[in-house]
């Protein structure tokens, strides 16, 4: 690290000295100094993708993770391609409750990645917004009723075969507080859960 601090006084308006300093800083345990590192490297070059991701994993790993989902929010306008990148936005959001963008991220990584849909995530969403809990932010979670729902429609097909999926579709589809569900999604989902009951022997 004494090399690095020493590279700094030589030249500090590189981005990759700021960027090597970090990680050397990382290496060391030095968190503190490694996150000042990545932001000072983020000043000068805003769209420095390995910065931008050590922050967000840096932060997640020091459990801030309301930090690390604003870092990784920075990190996929630069790979907004990358399912990979959106997975991590979808983890670390929900461990910040901010339900809003992990939302978001969840829609825009299923379209380049259609791998089954963690049930446990559906699970604590669904939950929060049956509850109305706050966010983070404070907003109830009702708010995100209409964007939860567009994630149950886009993993359906994905999903068609599981029990699970269609029990936790169904408790969505139940959970709203401006009235009752749209018949024709109520049908989908308990067509969906009998057809997954008889793949299972339960029907």
């Amino acid at each position: 690290c004494a090399y690095f601090k020493y590279g700094l006084q030589i030249d500090s308006l590189k981005s990759t000295t700021w960027l090597s300093y970090g990680v050397a800083c990382e290496q060391c345990k030095d968190i503190k100094s490694a996150i000042s590192a990545y932001k000072r490297c983020i000043q000068i070059d805003p769209e420095n993708i390995r910065a931008l991701n050590n922050l967000g994993v840096i932060y997640a790993l020091d459990g801030r993770f309301v930090d690390a989902t604003y870092a990784l929010k920075d990190l996929v306008k630069q790979c907004a391609t990358s399912w990979k990148m959106w997975q991590n936005l979808v983890l670390v959001s929900e461990r910040a409750k901010l339900y809003k963008d992990t939302i978001t991220a969840m829609l825009c990584m299923h379209p380049l990645h259609h791998a089954p849909i963690d049930l446990n995530m559906l699970y604590n969403l669904t939950q929060a917004v049956k509850n109305n809990v706050k966010d983070a932010e404070g907003t109830p979670t009702q708010c995100y009723y209409k964007g939860l729902g567009n994630v149950y429609r886009d993993v359906i097909e994905d999903c068609r075969n599981s029990t699970a999926f269609w029990h936790l579709y169904l408790t969505y589809l139940k959970s709203s507080y401006r009235g009752p569900p749209d018949p024709k999604d109520m049908e989908t989902a308990v067509e969906g859960q009998l057809y997954a009951m008889k793949l299972d022997g339960q029907y």
